[in-house]
């Protein structure tokens, strides 16, 4: 955990999860002197986080399992050409590429991830990161504007767990029905839960703000400085400075 949350940040990978192929030894490097950037070193990060998250109990870090996911793999996954969903090493900052193993790791990763992010008990259904899942007895549907949004359809008696960013401002708070009439919900710690009467057969949508941030991220060896814009954990563009 202490790895995760403070040695990594601080001496391999930057806020915005750049992560340089080469560290003590420079190998590969672009035109500028900065290293490649790697892709599955990120994705690395984000699967000892979310075992931390899932498994260990920090679940604040799922906070920064979803960053790094939307604002760098998905961001950065090629979106068109014969090489399209793959990802790879990088000769750019923000740049796109294709290396096989590079695109089965970070695919692998990610299909767990899926495969356990949203999971019920027999009582209970907890939802930790916000994308679309359909479990048996809900189906989660996530999507994005100005706001977060998340419709849920539950079709059996239980009650259900959604975490809560730590960014997010918790007045945008928003949940209604189909009808958009406010349904009831209480906060527990890191979780809004909403019981299963107020629930059951309805189609709910949850909403909040995603809060506007700029930071700025310099380049390994060239310092190169880039303004990078955010909406809630998303980067939605970038310029040079």
């Amino acid at each position: 955990m202490k790895t995760t949350v403070t040695g990594l940040p601080s001496k391999t990978i930057s806020v915005e999860y750049y992560a340089p192929h080469d560290l003590s030894s420079l190998r590969f490097a672009d035109d500028l002197g900065d290293p490649l950037g790697d892709h599955a070193s990120c994705a690395d990060v984000i699967y000892i986080a979310y075992l931390l998250a899932y498994r260990g109990g920090y679940t604040e870090l799922f906070d920064d399992v979803q960053r790094l996911i939307r604002a760098r793999l998905l961001r950065l996954q090629q979106s068109e050409g014969d090489n399209f969903g793959t990802w790879g090493i990088t000769g750019d900052y923000f740049g796109k590429g294709t290396t096989i193993d590079v695109f089965c790791l970070i695919a692998s990763t990610l299909s767990e991830i899926y495969r356990t992010f949203a999971y019920e008990s027999s009582e209970k259904i907890y939802y930790n990161l916000y994308f679309s899942k359909e479990l048996p007895s809900v189906t989660f549907n996530a999507y994005r504007d100005e706001k977060q949004h998340l419709e849920i359809l539950l079709n059996c008696s239980k009650d259900i767990y959604i975490r809560i960013p730590e960014w997010c401002p918790i007045e945008s708070l928003s949940l209604v029905d189909s009808e958009n009439k406010v349904v009831p919900y209480s906060i527990e710690d890191e979780f809004l839960i909403i019981k299963a009467e107020n629930a059951l057969n309805k189609k709910l949508r949850l909403s909040y703000i995603l809060p506007k941030n700029v930071t700025t991220e310099t380049t390994w060896n060239s310092d190169i400085s880039y303004s990078i814009d955010w909406l809630g954990d998303d980067i939605i563009g970038y310029k040079r400075i």
